[in-house]
């Protein structure tokens, strides 16, 4: 029910009311996309990604690494500026 109300444009506010939620974050659960339109997404953006002629630029691991991930590598083992453990 969640899922199509999303589906057909509704307001969050809308949908919230009509499932009879007192927090727009308890309606979460229902109102998410379904596998296959998971599924659908990943599909259409593999064949972006695919297309010579893309405007999606490809990332560069080195670059985007450089930043850090606090929550995988907390201890800057693998990622940062100055990664303590380097891949030789």
């Amino acid at each position: 029910y969640g899922r199509r109300l999303e589906r057909s444009g509704l307001n969050p506010l809308v949908i919230r009311r009509c499932m009879h939620h007192k927090s727009l974050e308890s309606q979460v659960p229902y109102t998410g996309k379904g596998q296959q339109e998971i599924s659908d997404e990943l599909n259409k953006a593999t064949l972006q990604l695919a297309n010579p002629e893309s405007k999606v630029k490809s990332l560069d691991w080195k670059s985007l690494v450089e930043h850090g991930f606090d929550n995988i590598d907390p201890q800057g083992y693998f990622t940062g500026k100055h990664p303590k453990l380097r891949g030789k």
